[in-house]
C-alpha cells in the first residue's frame, strides 16, 4: 500500500516535472511508442515462452492461422481455407500470394520443414508437444498440406497457431536471423527497445502498416505512467495497475486524446498449489485456501475492480466452458476451521511472486486472507527469471499466475495433465489424478461441440471439488492510448495485431 500511495504522489509531481513541462507535439511520422515492463526473453518464434515475446513474435512471423480478436477462434492467415476430412485429417491450402519479408512465396514445403524442425527433439522448442501428436504432415503441392493426426484431435485448427519459417531456416540455432512474413520486421534490438519497420511484402495480406513501432521497456510502474501522461507512449497495455491506467485521461494534464479503455479477457488468474506437499496434498485443505480469500475484495482494491470472479480455471469467453455452477463461495470462519489448526501446528507457507508492482500487492493480499484464517504466509519476491525457476523447480508453496491465452478448454492440459509436468508442460502444483487425466484425453479427441462441452463440465466438477488450483478472477484488458493510437484495441486474448491497422 506505501509504494502504491508513493506511485500516485508521484504522478501526483507531473505537473511540475521537467518531462511533463518538455511534452511536445509529435510529428505524425514518429514511430508509435509500444511500452512493456520487461524485456522479452527472445524474439525467436520458435522459444516465446513469455507474453510479450508472443506479442512481437506475431507481429513478425505470420502462422497459418491466428485467433479471432474477438472470439479467439482460430481464422485462417497464411492459410487461404482450411477443410476437415473424413479420416480427421485437415488440408490447408495456402495464400496464393502469402510470401515471406524476402518477396519469396511462402510454400507447402516450408509449412512442412517448419513443422517437422520444430518436432526434433534436439531443437528443444515448446510446440514440440503439438508436432509429436501428428502421425504425418504431407505437402501435395506447392500451396496445399495435409495435417494428418495420430488419434483425433479437436484442437488441430488451433494447433496450427505456429509461425512458418522459410525450409531452410527452420532449424536453425536458437536466437539465429529469421526471414519473417508478418506485418513488422526487426529493424534493430538494442537492451530496454525493439524497433519494427513496416514490411511492404505484407500486401500478400493487407496493406503495410502506415508506421513503424518501437517497443521500450520501462521496468518501473510510475515510470511507465509518467512517459504516458507525458505524451511519449502510444499503447500502454496491460502494464499499469487497472485503476491506474483508467484514472490518467481524467488528470488535467493528461494529453490530448488520452483514452483508456477495457474488454474481458481470455485469461485466468489462479493460485497455484504444491500438491506435493504433505499438508497441501489433502483436497480439503486447497478448498480451504479458496474459502479463504475474498477475491470481490481483491479485485476492488488491487485492479479497479477490471475483472470477473472466477469458478473454475475457463473464463465465460470460452464457448466450451460449460454451466456456471456460481462463484466460489468466500467462508472465512470454514477456512479457519481447516487452516487455523494447521497453523497452530506450527505450519507457514511460502508464496512466491514476480517483483512487478501490481502482482506484488496482489500476492499480500492474498497472504492476508490466509493468514487470517490462522495459517501464516510469508511473501518473496523475485525477478522474472529466478521466480519462474523457482516455479518449475517446485520451490514454492503457493504462487498467484496468470493462464494468459485461454482459448480452448484443452489448455488445461497444460497446467493438469500429469504428462505436463515441467519441464514437459506447466503443471507446476504437481498435480496427478487419473480421473483428470482421463476426461482431458477425451475432451482431446471428443470432435462434437456438444459432446465436448460435456466432457468438460464433468472436468470441471471434479477439478471444484479437488482444487488443484485454486481459481481467482478472469483479468480485464486495460489499455492506455494516445491519440496517434486511439484506433487501437487489444484482441480477447491480449495480443497487438491491432497495431497492424492503425491509421
Amino acid at each position: 500500500m506505501m509504494r502504491r500511495r508513493a506511485a500516485l504522489l508521484t504522478l501526483a509531481s507531473i505537473s511540475a516535472s521537467p518531462l511533463a513541462c518538455a511534452r511536445r507535439r509529435r510529428p505524425s511520422d514518429e514511430l508509435l511508442e509500444v511500452v512493456i515492463p520487461v524485456d522479452p526473453a527472445t524474439l525467436d518464434p520458435r522459444f516465446v515462452a513469455d507474453v510479450y515475446a508472443l506479442r512481437v513474435a506475431r507481429l513478425v512471423h505470420a502462422a497459418l492461422i491466428a485467433p479471432d480478436p474477438d472470439t479467439a477462434a482460430p481464422t485462417p492467415w497464411l492459410a487461404e481455407s482450411l477443410k476437415d476430412e473424413a479420416d480427421g485429417a485437415l488440408l490447408v491450402t495456402l495464400r496464393a500470394g502469402a510470401c515471406f519479408h524476402d518477396g519469396t512465396k511462402v510454400r507447402a514445403a516450408d509449412v512442412v520443414a517448419t513443422f517437422r524442425a520444430l518436432g526434433e527433439e534436439s531443437l528443444g522448442s515448446p510446440s514440440r508437444r503439438v508436432v509429436v501428436e501428428l502421425a504425418s504432415i504431407e505437402a501435395l503441392d506447392e500451396r496445399r498440406v495435409r495435417f494428418r493426426p495420430k488419434s483425433p484431435r479437436a484442437t488441430l485448427r488451433g494447433d496450427l497457431d505456429v509461425p512458418i519459417l522459410k525450409a531452410d531456416e527452420a532449424s536453425r540455432a536458437r536466437d539465429a536471423a529469421l526471414t519473417g512474413s508478418g506485418p513488422f520486421r526487426i529493424s534493430a534490438r538494442e537492451p530496454g527497445s525493439i524497433t519494427l519497420s513496416p514490411a511492404p511484402s505484407y500486401e500478400w495480406f493487407a496493406a503495410a502498416p502506415p508506421k513503424g513501432l518501437v517497443v521500450r521497456t520501462v521496468r518501473d510502474e510510475p515510470a511507465r505512467a509518467l512517459r504516458v501522461v507525458a505524451g511519449s507512449v502510444d499503447v500502454a497495455a496491460n502494464v499499469l495497475a487497472p485503476g491506474l491506467a483508467l484514472s490518467l485521461p481524467a488528470r488535467s494534464d493528461a494529453p490530448p486524446g488520452l483514452r483508456a479503455q477495457r474488454r474481458a479477457g481470455a485469461a485466468t488468474t489462479f493460485l497455484a498449489v504444491r500438491c506435493s506437499h504433505p499438508e497441501l496434498s489433502v483436497p480439503e485443505v486447497r478448498r480451504a485456501l479458496s474459502a479463504a480469500i475474498d477475491r470481490e475484495a481483491i479485485v476492488r482494491a488491487k485492479l479497479g475492480a477490471a475483472a470477473t470472479l472466477a469458478e473454475g480455471l475457463l473464463p465465460p469467453s470460452i464457448a466450451l466452458a460449460g454451466t456456471s455452477k456460481g462463484p466460489l463461495p468466500y467462508d472465512p470462519s470454514g477456512g479457519a476451521s481447516v487452516l487455523g489448526p494447521l497453523g497452530r501446528k506450527g505450519l507457514r507457507l511460502s508464496l512466491v511472486t514476480s517483483t512487478d508492482r501490481t502482482r506484488v500487492g496482489i500476492a499480500r493480499a492474498l497472504a492476508q486472507s490466509i493468514s487470517d484464517a490462522g495459517l501464516p504466509v510469508d511473501v518473496h519476491t523475485y525477478e522474472f527469471g529466478t521466480f519462474f525457476a523457482r516455479l518449475s523447480a517446485g520451490d514454492f508453496d503457493v504462487a498467484p499466475l496468470i493462464a494468459s491465452e485461454v482459448t480452448d478448454p484443452d489448455v488445461l492440459r497444460w497446467y493438469l495433465h500429469s504428462d505436463a509436468l515441467p519441464p514437459k508442460g506447466a503443471n507446476r502444483a504437481r498435480f496427478r489424478h487419473a480421473e483428470v487425466d482421463a476426461l482431458l484425453d477425451e475432451g482431446l479427441r471428443t470432435l462434437d461441440p456438444t459432446a465436448r462441452r460435456g466432457c468438460y463440465q464433468r472436468l470441471g466438477d471434479v477439478l471444484r471439488a479437488q482444487m488443484p488450483y485454486v481459481p481467482l478472477w478472469h483479468e480485464d484488458h486495460v489499455a492506455v492510448t494516445s491519440a496517434r493510437a486511439g484506433s487501437f484495441r487489444p484482441s480477447v486474448d491480449g495480443r497487438w495485431g491491432a497495431l497492424a491497422s492503425l491509421p
